[in-house]
């Protein structure tokens, strides 16, 4: 329920319709990553890893997905240069 609320007009409440839009790369990859981090209260090394892993398929299928990845390799990866190698 949404209440509007002006000072010169009586209170208004009306019901917000759920309307849902595809989400793009990076609003997807975020939303996982808060899942995973907040959610399963890991650590953020491990959510990112997982956040990756989970959306890897979706990476081989959509260059913004495949972008997104990308950047959470550099995030991961502290060395200079990027380079990207496995943790295990």
């Amino acid at each position: 329920m949404i209440w509007l609320h002006a000072p010169h007009l009586p209170v208004v409440a009306g019901k917000a319709h759920n309307i849902q839009l595809p989400m793009d790369g990076t609003t997807t990859t975020m939303t996982v990553f808060r899942e995973k981090g907040i959610g399963q209260k890991l650590t953020t090394g491990e959510a990112l890893m997982q956040t990756k892993a989970s959306l890897a398929g979706k990476a081989k299928k959509s260059a913004n997905f495949h972008m997104c990845l990308a950047e959470i390799n550099q995030l991961v990866d502290s060395k200079p240069g990027g380079a990207s190698r496995e943790v295990g």
